[in-house]
């Protein structure tokens, strides 16, 4: 029995021996994955258009820490931080409100690259803001007499209303029915603050430290040809004003009035 081990023990170390040697593979790094490539829209906001610049759904499939370099080809551009996962990005649309460029994003891992890229279209018109009646809510308009309308073009950063090509400017109610009028009166004056709203809401503050276009409209030419003696009495009637640019581009602005009989 002590033989025959013998013989046997030196043959199992010999097969052992013989076994090929395996080398561990280190984990492939996959590399970050970015947005597939799109075209975003957006509307002209005057000289000068700021977009987002949105990484927030770039990740690293092992959750290493990645770092972002954003660049664009688009006209007078102006990224705020260019390697911040989300930014913004100032395009130069005061020559023009119709712009088509793009915007690539590289983003690292610190051993791989992944580039996505998107496009950005721009178009008009702008849209600025109309306050009818600027300190009144809500804004009133009587039917009966003479007499003007009040309104105001309000000026922002993103819209100088010293721009406006005056001749241009029409008022008409938003459904399209009657006719639009021209204001009579302009002014450049500090009257409306700006008031984004799709409704019927309304304020009464007067002054922001911007000039704005104050505007008057003549009362019977606006009811006669907005038709408004056609509505209910107190009743809320959108309208729209429209106009252009010195620079060309077009733009319009929305508020409301309150028909009274």
């Amino acid at each position: 029995m002590l033989h025959t081990s013998s013989m046997f023990l030196p043959a199992m170390l010999l097969g052992v021996l013989a076994r090929p040697s395996v080398t561990p593979q280190a984990p492939v790094n996959e590399p970050p994955v970015v947005f597939q490539t799109y075209t975003a829209n957006f509307t002209c906001q005057g000289a000068v258009t700021v977009i987002p610049l949105d990484g927030s759904a770039v990740y690293d499939p092992e959750g290493d820490p990645l770092t972002f370099q954003w660049t664009s080809g688009c006209p007078g551009q102006s990224i705020a931080e260019s390697a911040s996962q989300s930014t913004t990005l100032s395009i130069d649309t005061s020559s023009s409100c119709t712009v088509d460029c793009s915007v690539r994003l590289r983003v690292s891992d610190g051993v791989n690259d992944t580039f996505a890229r998107f496009f950005i279209h721009i178009s008009g018109p702008m849209q600025a803001e109309l306050d009818m009646h600027p300190g009144s809510c809500p804004n009133p308009v009587q039917i009966g007499g003479g007499g003007v309308v009040p309104a105001a073009l309000v000026g922002t950063l993103g819209f100088d209303v010293g721009l406006v090509d005056r001749p241009t400017l029409r008022l008409a109610r938003a459904d399209g029915q009657g006719l639009p009028v021209p204001p009579i009166h302009f002014v450049i004056s500090d009257v409306a603050v700006p008031f984004p709203d799709d409704g019927c809401n309304c304020h009464t503050l007067t002054h922001d430290g911007l000039p704005d276009l104050a505007l008057k409209f003549n009362k019977q030419s606006m009811v006669a040809m907005l038709q408004l003696a056609q509505e209910a009495d107190k009743s809320y009637l959108p309208v729209v004003l429209t106009g252009r640019l010195l620079t060309g581009e077009e733009f319009s602005a929305k508020d409301c009035i309150r028909v009274q009989k």
